[in-house]
């Protein structure tokens, strides 16, 4: 990684990383459609794709929770493989030649090397604990069953940390005489420690043209701040170009060079959930961390006006300069639209240079929308909803009386409501029988034929899920023990 003192954002990089981050918006919109559908499904929420077929106030919008139903248990049951009493496993192992020299050391070298092996382990154990990472896998595993893929990053962090360091002080006697004595004192301190990081899906945007995001033109991630959070992380990092931070935080609320607000409205569906029903926010602010692969040209004299201190005009990019094949990898963050933060990547093939990790829950060949535990039971979850809602819609129906009337034969006056409970009613005098002025109707109970379509469908929900009821503790006691033990144990080769 080389570095650029850095002093003003003035390039038309960002102009260009902006344009990147819109192609790549509008290429993750179908996988936003299909993210919200099976969030909806997994909240019971009936709207959108869920909704009932036509908007009269008597059907029914019952939603079957088969989805978040089958979520849970794959997330239960991968959680449960994957951690070990709550902590990610790992084990320290040596290569071969270490093992044989290892086998050539004295006994007392020997533990010594145990001793180092064993605080290696306290190490590790001190840096997962910190970054919650046991807690970020398990927010992984339950947005990759729900969306079909999952997000994470590696990153630096600091951790606050606390140690008994020895020092000396001078002790006086009763005779008035001064000796040294060694003391331990508690001392407080920072260090640099390895992060792993939940990133939610709906805050990744990457080259969707690439399978391997190492390889393609890069990832960028969507973060909304406020301004004393810019201006705290710029504080707390390295590489933020200090000028360029105070006009993004005069551009918030403003107008911006390329036309936008610096306060940008993101779409409201593509935002995380959790934002979604505030109407009054106040981070406001888009920061686009992009690690992404940008032309040589352009990069170079951006770092050109860096040294320079240059606060003239923007200059124009020319068509060869966008269309160039000679790219160069780079990190840069963006508030608004000013470039705040730029660091040059040396690129190293041994190493994983785009610090972030994508992962499907099922891989699927050739596709570019992995699919989820949600997305295997859309057909299903669809077919047991209108089952449902017909089966309470038909028994809303066969529990009452449709009444047809001859109003010139009745004198009360009848509402929309119907008879209630123990009403009278006043005939008119040329009505013989009540029949002659009111018939009833009923509707047929077809309520079995559903249950039976229902039941159905809850059994091919555990073949397209590959979650059996089985597997969940349930036995309809209609499979043989042995058919039982295989599908339970498929369906744990599935999840594994």
């Amino acid at each position: 990684m080389s570095r650029v003192e850095p002093t003003a954002e003035k390039s038309d990089l960002s102009q260009w990383l902006l344009n990147l981050f819109r192609k790549f918006e509008k290429n993750r919109s179908s996988l936003e459609t299909k993210w919200n559908r099976n969030r909806d499904a997994y909240k019971g929420i009936t709207s959108g794709s869920w909704k009932k077929k036509s908007d009269e106030d008597w059907q029914s919008d019952a939603m079957v929770p088969v989805t978040k139903q089958k979520v849970l248990f794959a997330y239960a049951v991968a959680i449960g493989q994957m951690l070990q009493g709550g902590k990610m496993p790992y084990a320290l192992s040596a290569d071969p030649e270490e093992l044989m020299e290892y086998s050539e050391l004295s006994e007392d070298e020997k533990a010594a090397a145990d001793d180092h092996r064993e605080d290696m382990k306290k190490l590790i154990d001190t840096q997962l604990d910190h970054c919650k990472a046991a807690q970020h896998l398990a927010h992984n595993v339950l947005a990759g069953a729900l969306y079909g893929m999952t997000w994470a990053k590696k990153s630096i962090g600091t951790r606050q940390a606390k140690r008994y360091v020895q020092a000396s002080e001078i002790v006086t006697d009763e005779e008035g005489n001064e000796t040294e004595q060694a003391v331990w004192q508690l001392e407080k301190f920072e260090e640099d420690t390895p992060e792993w990081l939940y990133v939610s899906n709906w805050n990744m945007y990457w080259d969707m043209e690439s399978e391997d995001i190492q390889s393609g033109l890069g990832v960028i991630e969507r973060e909304t701040m406020g301004k004393w959070e810019l201006h705290k992380m710029s504080k707390e990092n390295d590489f933020f170009i200090e000028d360029a931070v105070k006009r993004a935080i005069d551009a918030a609320g403003k107008g911006s060079a390329d036309g936008e607000d610096g306060d940008v409205s993101e779409s409201i569906s593509s935002l995380p959930p959790y934002l979604r029903d505030i109407n009054h926010r106040s981070n406001t602010l888009r920061y686009l961390e992009c690690n992404v692969r940008a032309p040589r040209k352009m990069v170079e004299r951006f770092e050109a006006t860096l040294e320079r201190d240059d606060e003239e005009e923007l200059i124009s990019e020319t068509a060869e300069d966008s269309e160039s094949h000679d790219l160069v990898l780079i990190h840069v963050c963006l508030a608004g639209d000013h470039i705040v933060r730029f660091v040059r990547m040396d690129e190293d093939d041994d190493n994983d240079d785009i610090p972030y990790f994508k992962v499907p829950w099922e891989e699927d060949v050739d596709e570019a929308e992995p699919n989820g535990v949600a997305d295997n039971l859309e057909s299903v979850q669809r077919v047991m909803n209108d089952a449902i809602r017909r089966f309470e819609e038909n028994k809303e129906f066969a529990s009452r009386l449709i009444f047809g009337l001859k109003r010139r034969g009745i004198l009360n006056k009848i509402d929309g409501q119907g008879f209630k409970p123990g009403a009278t009613v006043d005939l008119s005098e040329d009505i013989r029988n009540i029949s002659e002025a009111i018939t009833a109707f009923e509707t047929p109970d077809v309520g079995d034929s559903l249950i039976s379509l229902f039941n159905l469908f809850d059994k091919i929900g555990d073949e397209a899920s590959n979650i059996p009821k089985i597997s969940q503790g349930f036995d309809d006691g209609a499979n043989t023990a042995y058919e039982a033990s295989i599908r339970n144990q498929n369906s744990g080769q599935y999840m594994s």
